[in-house]
């Protein structure tokens, strides 16, 4: 630093100064600094009169008593503009500096207003180091180093100047140096630096000190602290040397190790992963804790489900209801826990995610984002056992419906996978109590509108529990039960359902006005043989590639008129409820009522509110299923055949040959396997009869098709299907191929391909060797027909209707269904179905006499159900109970008890539909490609082309006068109609008639009846006399009476489930038809058929 005395001048650049010059051009002479003077220890360069402020441009002399700002200076001394800005000390003037002897210059005598004042040099701060300074001299730095740093930084280069300060490496020495000697190293310096403190009075830090801090920390340098920091850890002095000691070198071991401190790590690097690893830590921590608290930022998601709520708890947490579980979607939960918990999101991202050149790759089998919230949830559910509903609760749920082992539970429940199964079985209770408190408000809401809100199918559930360990009291016995789901009504006008326009259209009884020839006449055909002409073309396209594209065309066709005649609504999703069971038996009348009674009480139709509404309660049993199975049955009695022949027209021939399913007793045959046999017999004889029209007989059929080019048009198609329907599949065509003079006089579109004349061989009479019990059948002596030829369009008609019927169900039809059941009435008289056949002339008289157009179309409209809300997705209503009725009997089979037992009646029963659901919806829920419950039936091309092989050599569809060889079908529509003629339908319009009198006497006496005196029945069915009171046998007449009173005023078949083969049915009140009934058991064999589990009731 200069000594005291010296004259000081701080020099102002002009702003207007030249610009840099360059180098290829002629710089400007500058002054030639003189030498060195004697006493040159007593001035500085600056002080040089060759430094002259006219060669920047006018000085600014310095001594004023204070600088811009209001800063004080000490006395004689002056501050520059620069000199404020950057915190420097101030410039002594020239009065306090002694006068320097000039030296020999040009600028000797330059005048006082150039130089400020005679004898003064102006002082000019520079980058050159100085001297260091007294100490105690007021006007300099206590750190001398700072104050050459000061300076020399308050030093500007003239732009036109070459460059002449000091280097950055240079500076950063001095840096260094002082940092040294005046801090104990670069710690204590940056301790110092980043020191904080409390805003107030207590800030020691001066405003340059907080300046430049929060320039760095605020990023606002190009260096930033991030970079500090990864500069430090990177490092090579950040590790221990290779030659470090044995202590040094193991703290390379401590690093990103957790349970370390990192203040007693020396080395940086470890030192500061254990800090970076620490911090992170107690995020994570912090993210998943606020897992189980509720976020407003996403009220789509509520992570705590509570399983049960007592009163004091009612209204406090959100518990568990079907729609919150069937809702669950784990892409929704990936995206929640990803913005709620970022850095453990990323962290377990970078654990399970595969990655290719830095990016992550999402694989197909096992994608890492559902891996990663899977494994956070169980995070969050390990500290706060209230974070269920992001996995546990669901997967906990879905175990107790796949009915998975306890030990399977227990396992997952202590990984945190899942909840505890206590926890589950209360939270179902919870959720099926809520469905059913909403459908019982539903119910009040409809009442109130005098409009049902649901109808109800119920179906007996029975289990035969085995004893393993016998004793006292300990037997097996036979378990049964009365199950029933309620089913919403949709598209009803209103009023359908009004009780007195109904009970006087029953009171007038047109019914009694039914005759066989009405019902004849009634009979369309003519549409029945359109929709086989299009089933034909359908079956052809099924199985010709080439012909395929063909059948979008064919479906629409199926949808619309005039093939349509009344489809439901499509996109319609059935909404259903599942009831509790109940102990009741449904066989007999008694446990019939109280059953009804019950289920009336869960929906919500209590007595009063019912008869204030006064409205028909629509209640269903056994129904179209039962209808199709029937059918089946009758037809495998009358077309099975012997089951050792050479008879073509035989199933059994087919089945033998093909190894397809055969049947040991045909009055009772497994639904799905028989129906499989048949579709595929009946496909192999369609492909024949097209293989004998379009490929004359060459067997040759599809590959030609394959091969044809342009393939035949769709209306080309079915003028050719209509031709067949005429001469294979239709009772006119039967009849002609009984008698030989027929095929010679009918009509073109009748005529048979003509074979050979049939010569009888010693095949019938070996076939009754084989079965000696099995009567043959035998001809007329005047016959000429061909008997084979007949039974096969008999099987080609019967199964086509069976056909249509399926169709129609399927596809949500019940106009079609309804056309197919008219003729199932001769056809199930024939077979001598009395209990079936009376409730179909029920279901005819019911919407051709009694129903209202509105009511008739509500029934319609509702007659089916559709789980899921897709084409070709209906099924009667029974079917739809028949595979909930086998989730119940399973569960009573692995569970013991009984159905009254709370468990099945509370958590189990009333869920069902919901399991069902919840299997596949958990697929959805993980994008999972959806998955058949039905066992995949393999393809049966081989058979299908060896059957039409057989057909074509024994000319199956030829006439061949004379052929019979042992078996005759029979015709169940004319067998119906004499069956109905002789008395059938006579005695069903005396049982109505004496309904409707009933009906009558009730409206005018509406008191009760008094117990007759005659001899009763109990439920028992066992006659006692009338003379010994018994209180059950009481309680079975007033049932009676309550039968008969609501058989008043509804329908016996919408009122009460009836099982058609029952003694003592309630449309049968006779008990003289005796017939046996469909075994529970083979039904429930028929509906685990073929991989049907009870989960495909959706497909």
């Amino acid at each position: 630093m200069s000594q005291a005395g010296d004259t000081f001048h701080a020099i102002q650049y002009d702003p207007t100064a030249p610009k840099k010059v360059s180098k290829y051009r002629k710089q400007l002479s500058l002054p030639t600094i003189p030498a060195r003077s004697a006493d040159a220890d007593s001035y500085r360069l600056s002080q040089s009169p060759f430094f002259s402020s006219s060669l920047y441009g006018k000085s600014l002399l310095l001594g004023s008593p204070a600088v811009a700002g209001g800063t004080p200076t000490l006395p004689g001394a002056t501050i520059s503009p620069l000199q404020a800005q950057m915190s420097l000390p101030p410039t002594p003037t020239s009065a306090s500096l002694p006068p320097v002897p000039f030296m020999n210059s040009p600028l000797q005598n330059t005048s006082p207003l150039l130089w400020g004042s005679p004898g003064t040099f102006p002082y000019i701060p520079h980058r050159i180091p100085l001297p260091p300074s007294e100490p105690s001299s007021p006007n300099c730095s206590p750190f001398p180093r700072v104050q050459e740093l000061r300076e020399s930084a308050a030093y500007t280069p003239h732009p036109s100047s070459p460059k002449s300060y000091t280097s950055k490496r240079t500076r950063f020495e001095h840096i260094l140096l002082a940092m040294q000697e005046h801090f104990d190293g670069i710690g204590g310096f940056m301790e110092m630096l980043c020191e904080d403190f409390p805003r107030g009075p207590s800030e020691k830090r001066s405003q340059l000190h907080r300046d430049m801090l929060s320039a760095w920390l605020n990023g606002s340098c190009s260096f930033r602290p991030t970079h500090f920091v990864q500069s430090i850890y990177r490092n090579r002095y950040s590790v221990p040397k290779y030659g470090a000691t044995a202590e040094r070198k193991a703290e390379i071991a401590m690093s990103f190790d957790g349970n370390q401190d990192p203040d007693t790590i020396r080395y940086a690097r470890p030192a500061l992963s254990v800090w970076a690893l620490q911090l992170v830590a107690r995020r994570c921590a912090t993210e998943v804790g606020k897992l189980g608290k509720e976020d407003p930022a996403h009220p789509g998601l509520v992570p705590h489900l509570q399983a049960s709520a007592n009163d004091r708890m009612t209204g406090k947490h959100k518990t568990l209801s079907h729609d919150s579980v069937l809702g669950t979607n784990m892409r929704e939960n990936m995206m929640v826990i990803e913005a709620r918990a970022p850095a453990t999101w990323f962290i377990c991202t970078w654990m399970s995610a595969p990655r290719k050149k830095g990016i992550a790759i999402v694989r197909e089998r096992r994608p890492y984002p559902f891996i990663t919230a899977v494994a956070i949830s169980m995070f969050a559910i390990a500290r706060n056992r209230s974070a269920n509903n992001y996995f546990a609760l669901p997967i906990g749920i879905w175990l107790f419906a796949s009915k998975a082992h306890s030990n399977v539970k227990r396992i997952l429940c202590r990984l945190g996978l899942s909840v505890a199964d206590t926890t589950v079985r209360k939270a179902l209770i919870t959720a099926g109590g809520k469905r059913k408190a909403q459908q019982q408000a539903e119910t009040a809401e409809a009442l109130a509108r005098k409009e049902p809100a649901c109808r109800k199918v119920l179906d007996n559930v029975q289990q035969y529990q085995t004893v393993h360990e016998h004793g006292l009291g300990k037997a097996a016995k036979l378990v049964t039960g009365t199950a029933a789901t309620a089913i919403r009504l949709e598209d009803c006008a209103p009023g359908a359902f009004a009780l007195d326009p109904y009970v006087e259209r029953l009171i007038k009884n047109q019914r009694a006005e039914l005759t066989v020839d009405m019902l004849d006449a009634d009979l369309d055909f003519s549409h029945l043989h359109r929709v086989f002409a299009h089933h034909l073309v359908r079956i052809l396209c099924e199985h010709t590639p080439a012909m395929k594209p063909h059948l979008p065309a064919l479906a629409a066709i199926f949808r619309s008129a005039p093939i349509a005649i009344h489809r439901m609504r499509e996109g319609r999703k059935t909404h259903v409820v599942a009831l509790s069971c109940n102990g009741h038996a449904e066989m007999e009348v008694h446990g019939m009522k109280e059953a009804q009674k019950n289920f009336d009480r869960q929906v919500g139709y209590t007595p009063e509110a019912v008869s204030e509404a006064d409205i028909i309660l629509w209640d269903g049993g056994d129904g179209l299923f039962h209808v199709q199975l029937q059918f089946v049955t009758f037809m495998a009695e009358n077309h099975y055949g012997l089951k050792i022949t050479k008879d073509p027209s035989a199933l059994s021939r087919a089945a033998s040959a093909t190894d397809l399913h055969t049947l040991t007793n045909t009055s009772s045959c497994d639904f799905y396997p028989t129906t499989r046999m048949m579709r595929t017999i009946f496909e192999a004889r369609v492909l024949d009869l097209w293989d004998l029209l379009l490929a004359n007989h060459t067997g040759r059929l599809l590959e030609d098709l394959a091969v044809t080019a342009p393939i035949p048009s769709l209306d080309s198609l079915l003028d050719e299907a209509t031709v067949i329907v005429k001469r294979f599949i239709s009772t006119k065509a039967f009849e002609t191929a009984l008698d030989a003079d027929l095929v010679q006089t009918c009509p073109a579109a009748f005529k048979f391909p003509l074979g050979p004349v049939w010569t009888p061989d010693a095949s019938a009479a070996a076939a009754s060797a084989v079965e000696p019990d099995t009567k043959l059948h035998s001809e007329l002596p005047n016959f000429t027909g061909d008997r084979v030829l007949a039974n096969s369009i008999l099987f080609l008609r019967d199964f086509m209707l069976f056909e249509e019927f399926s169709e129609a169900l399927s596809d949500g039809d019940i106009g079609r269904v309804h056309e197919v059941l008219k003729v199932l009435i001769f056809m199930f008289a024939g077979a001598s179905k009395q209990n079936y056949t009376t409730i179909l002339l029920d279901l005819y008289c019911l919407f051709r006499y009694e129903a209202s157009k509105e009511l008739k179309d509500a029934i319609w409209n509702n007659w089916l159900v559709n789980l899921t809300g897709l084409l070709r997705r209906w099924l009667p209503d029974d079917l739809m109970q028949e595979h909930y009725n086998k989730w119940l009997e399973d569960m009573v089979s692995k569970h013991g008890g009984t159905f009254d037992d709370p468990f099945l009646r509370d958590t189990v029963s009333p869920n069902v539909n919901f399991f069902l659901r919840l299997k596949e919806e958990m697929e959805k829920a993980f994008e999972l490609k959806k998955h058949g419950k039905s066992h995949t039936s393999p393809s049966v091309k081989d058979e299908t082309r060896m059957l039409m092989q057989i057909y074509r050599e024994d000319q199956l569809h030829y006439f061949c006068q004379n052929r019979s060889m042992g078996y005759a079908a029979r015709e169940l529509i004319n067998a119906g109609y004499d069956t109905l003629d002789k008395g059938k339908l006579a005695e069903f319009k005396v049982n109505s008639t004496e309904r409707a009198k009933l009906l009558a006497l009730q409206r005018n006496d509406p008191s009760p009846a008094h117990p007759s005196d005659d001899d009763s029945t109990s439920g028992d069915g066992e006659a006692e006399s009338s003379n010994e009171e018994d209180p059950e046998d009481a309680g079975n007449e007033e049932d009676q009476e309550e039968v008969h009173r609501r058989t008043g005023c509804e329908d016996a078949e919408w009122v009460f489930h009836i099982d058609p083969e029952a003694d003592d049915g309630m449309l049968e009140m006779d008990e003289g038809d005796e017939e046996e009934g469909y075994d529970e058991v083979d039904l429930d064999r028929d509906v685990d058929t073929a991989g049907w589990d009870g989960e495909n009731i959706d497909e």
